[in-house]
């Protein structure tokens, strides 16, 4: 690392601690020195992680959600322990009113939920829930992933669990802070890079399978402001042994698409072949 690069950390969020790495001259310029490639969200200690999640508890007592090793609330297929339902409510409940409570809820867990204004949060859909063992009724509001800087941010659905008493659940989290480069990488350049990747999969019979990306791999139906085919551009959090990086990437349509590829708009890197079909 050059001389005058130096690691930075910042506690803005009590949830939230971010890693950066300044490359800049040795003057003190604030905020600005947050300005790095990648946002990194650095994995808490436990003694810290504890005492976030006490935190968490007492300002909301019902709520049995946990935090994650960043200290965000837990992502959707994670186990906890919840309340039952407690009863049924005098009269069927208005789904706008349980929206707006939801927003307002995540708002003020910002420090643990990542959304700082309820306005950020788009609604997907609301799905009544029955429980069979005590006839009582409860609500999944689900909200869209977050839109940072008119880019979508993968794996920042949200979903709350509420009840005639209130909300019992949230599950996922925004991202509060993610600095967005300039791209380096074209989209086309992102495709060419992966001409000649093999990508290995497997069929229903178990066994694996090979695919060679190669010119006639790239999908034509999504188009991108300069025509290139097959190509989104988005937020990719990258799990490593740094942190969760905040990469922004080139979403690459494979096959169809059968798979879709992750290359970092900055680095080149492919970070990600995902399948898009069950085998």
């Amino acid at each position: 690392m050059n001389s005058n690069c130096h690691l930075m950390i910042s506690c803005s969020f009590a949830a939230s601690v971010f890693l950066f790495v300044s490359c800049a001259d040795n003057s003190t310029t604030g905020p600005a020195l947050n300005q790095r490639y990648p946002t990194t969200y650095a994995r808490l200690s436990s003694d810290s992680l504890e005492t976030l999640n006490e935190l968490f508890s007492q300002a909301n007592p019902r709520i049995c959600t946990a935090l994650n090793d960043f200290g965000f609330t837990v992502s959707w297929g994670t186990v906890t322990s919840c309340p039952r339902m407690r009863g049924r409510w005098a009269r069927d409940p208005q789904i706008e009113s349980l929206i707006d409570k939801a927003k307002v809820t995540l708002a003020q867990n910002s420090r643990f939920t990542g959304v700082k204004d309820p306005s950020s949060l788009s609604f997907s859909s609301a799905r009544l829930l029955l429980s069979l063992q005590n006839d009582t009724l409860a609500f999944r509001v689900d909200f869209k992933p977050q839109i940072y800087q008119g880019l979508r941010v993968n794996d920042t659905d949200i979903r709350i669990m509420v009840d005639s008493v209130g909300i019992f659940s949230i599950m996922g989290n925004h991202y509060p802070e993610i600095f967005i480069p300039e791209p380096v990488v074209t989209p086309s350049q992102a495709q060419q890079s992966l001409l000649g990747e093999v990508i290995i999969w497997y069929d229903f019979g178990g066994a694996p399978r090979e695919y060679v990306v190669s010119e006639e791999s790239f999908s034509h139906d999504t188009l991108m402001a300069d025509s290139t085919p097959g190509a989104v551009k988005m937020v990719l959090p990258h799990k490593t042994d740094k942190g969760n990086e905040l990469r922004v990437v080139w979403r690459i349509d494979v096959d169809g698409p059968s798979w879709w590829m992750y290359v970092d708009i900055v680095t080149g890197e492919l970070l990600l072949t995902e399948q898009l079909f069950i085998t």
